[in-house]
């Protein structure tokens, strides 16, 4: 990851329709999260680089314009024990230099009262660790289909969100278009592969029933 965020351009792709996208969502009143494995510091280099579409330092960078994409964030996760640990905790995560302060989590959020989550989101939206119980308390929801998690990983991200919480899934698979290429350019092949694999059945029970037949008249013979 230090190689990504010395060179973004070279292993992150611009996605013209994101930030669209994004902005849609919350403009129609959906609640959009962020959360990720990544620490604070490779998350802020990788976001202001797809939201500006170029390398952005110094106070530019600082600035985090790209927060306003989110409802809340949620970085250093460890998915998928953030899935399936209600014990660990979490902590908010100062922008500006990336330095932690502890948070009480749900408690705190329960002693803000009415709209706790709404109070508990205005004192910041960025965090570190903790859990789903977490998550669900600052998107103030409390079933898990209310959430749709959107992953490129089978077991931290998928799986374990739709078996441990209900969470509904979407799954992303970059590679799917060039294996369906793939896959549609060698039919031909796997046909005669096909054939190939029923001809060798057919003589594999051929030459069954011939040793069978061979015993027969051995023992015959006998």
């Amino acid at each position: 990851k230090d190689e990504v965020a010395r060179n973004p351009e070279k292993y992150l792709v611009i996605d013209k329709g994101l930030l669209p996208m994004l902005r849609g969502f919350r403009k129609a009143g959906v609640k959009v999260f962020l959360l990720t494995n990544s620490y604070w510091e490779y998350t802020q280099t990788a976001m202001n680089y797809l939201y500006h579409e170029k390398k952005v330092d110094g106070e530019l960078e600082k600035k985090n314009e790209w927060l306003e994409l989110f409802d809340l964030v949620v970085v250093g996760s460890c998915k998928p024990a953030y899935l399936t640990d209600p014990y660990l905790n979490l902590f908010r995560v100062v922008p500006e230099d990336g330095s932690l302060r502890n948070t009480d989590g749900l408690f705190e959020i329960e002693a803000l009262g009415e709209d706790g989550a709404a109070k508990f989101l205005a004192q910041g939206k960025t965090f570190q660790g903790g859990n789903w119980n977490h998550l669900q308390a600052m998107l103030d929801i409390e079933a898990g289909e209310e959430i749709l998690y959107v992953g490129d990983h089978l077991y931290a991200d998928v799986l374990r969100s739709k078996r441990a919480l209900g969470w509904r899934s979407c799954f992303i698979m970059p590679e799917l278009p060039e294996e369906m290429r793939i896959f549609q350019s060698q039919l031909g092949l796997r046909s005669q592969i096909m054939e190939l694999r029923k001809l060798r059945d057919e003589l594999g029970s051929y030459a069954d029933n011939l040793r069978k037949l061979f015993d027969q008249c051995v023992d015959d013979s006998v």
